[in-house]
């Protein structure tokens, strides 16, 4: 069954200069089998050594070099496609600023949601990187993301919509490393990762639009 999983970089703060980063990014993995990540992240974990409860977060991994390339290569190797969005929170318009986490979060769902086809959405399960499964957070998204689909008239949405503990999820864990690869690409900081796996994104939308294709 068809399952995006869904992660961030970045954080929703204005404050720039005082925590804040300059862009906020959504990604959602999108695989057919999730079985075939979890397993591959267990192997990857048993071949460099590392502990069965090893967390794989880009900015931890990424001053690992060679854990990093392993990480990378292998990821290349399956089959997923990735979609993501950009937000330059520097150019927002004032009004942004006021939303909430739930409202932030779900207008940037909601940009990237019209852009993929109903066919994809159709019956699948989204899982965001949530330990409360079903708290406020989660729940909110669900309405957030239900106006969205009526509104864009896709009558066929998503199966479930859930939330998961990234630390004990394999997949959500790779949707963070593809996050931080797409982050540290964006901000001219180093693009290594995500060449690694630039052809396995479907779209990557900029906000304020600049394009919906990497260049």
């Amino acid at each position: 069954m068809p399952h995006f999983f869904v992660d961030e970089s970045g954080n929703l703060g204005f404050v720039f200069g005082a925590g804040s980063s300059k862009f906020f990014i959504i990604v959602l993995l999108q695989v057919a089998d999730p079985e075939i990540f979890r397993e591959f992240v267990k192997r990857l974990r048993t071949q460099q050594s590392l502990s069965e409860q090893y967390e794989f977060k880009y900015r931890r991994v990424g001053s690992r070099r060679v854990l990093r390339a392993a990480f990378f290569n292998g990821l290349s190797r399956l089959k997923f496609s990735a979609w993501a969005i950009v937000v330059d929170k520097e150019h927002l318009p004032a009004g942004m600023m006021a939303l909430d986490r739930v409202g932030f979060y779900g207008w940037a769902m909601g940009e990237l949601i019209a852009v993929i086809p109903t066919s994809e959405i159709a019956n699948s399960i989204m899982v965001i990187d949530d330990p409360t499964r079903s708290g406020k957070f989660v729940s909110g998204l669900r309405v957030q993301i239900s106006r969205v689909l009526r509104g864009l008239g896709k009558r066929t949405g998503f199966r479930k919509i859930t939330g998961h503990d990234a630390a004990r999820e394999e997949v959500l864990q790779c949707a963070d490393m593809i996050a931080g690869a797409l982050a540290d690409h964006v901000s001219g900081d180093d693009s290594w990762a995500y060449q690694q796996i630039a052809e396995k994104f479907s779209v990557v939308l900029y906000r304020p639009e600049k394009t919906n294709l990497l260049s």
